[in-house]
């Protein structure tokens, strides 16, 4: 009788280890899935005249796109899907859909009394799980599709900029030469 108590509580012992091993294992996970950021791309920029900008836009597939923006910002717009954080767990991060990109002034009145220059970035899916979650969110209840998210700074002779998605939104920092000092 002593001997199936001791083993009793020997895998009990063992048991509550392994639980808390597997708490705390899962719990640092979590910092990981929330730190999480997916390349989207590059874009530089480079002065064709006053407040004129030739872009390159180099996506995360190595695709690259030309085109000239007017102003004194850039600003990227995205789609979002969100995952409920027990889809995040399981490894689904944030997903997006680059939507457009802008120039802007940083002058509200100069803005309005000029129009954007904007290119179109989306392509035209036949499926847009961003379209059918905002339409039937019940459905869709492990989608959080509510949002957009943009990112916006200065365009300048010869900045370039890193990209990227976090579980949070867009991010976007300068990586050339003066943009490190």
């Amino acid at each position: 009788m002593l001997h199936a108590a001791v083993k009793f509580g020997f895998a009990g012992l063992i048991g509550a280890v392994l639980g808390s091993v597997l708490l705390v294992g899962s719990n640092l996970w979590t910092y990981s899935r929330l730190t999480h950021e997916a390349d989207i791309g590059t874009i530089s920029f480079q002065v064709l005249g006053p407040e004129r900008y030739q872009v390159v836009f180099v996506d995360a597939s190595g695709d690259a796109r030309r085109f000239e923006l007017a102003g004194d910002e850039w600003q990227l717009d995205t789609r979002i899907i969100k995952w409920t954080s027990w889809v995040n767990l399981l490894g689904r991060d944030t997903l997006y859909q680059l939507d457009r990109i802008s120039g802007r002034y940083v002058d509200a009145r100069r803005a309005r009394a000029e129009p954007p220059s904007l290119v179109d970035l989306r392509g035209s899916p036949w499926l847009d799980l961003w379209d059918l979650a905002r339409e039937y969110p019940q459905a869709l209840s492990m989608i959080d599709a509510q949002y957009g998210s943009s990112v916006f700074l200065p365009m300048q002779d010869g900045a370039t900029y890193r990209v990227s998605m976090s579980n949070t939104g867009v991010l976007a920092r300068r990586t050339d030469e003066q943009g490190e000092q």
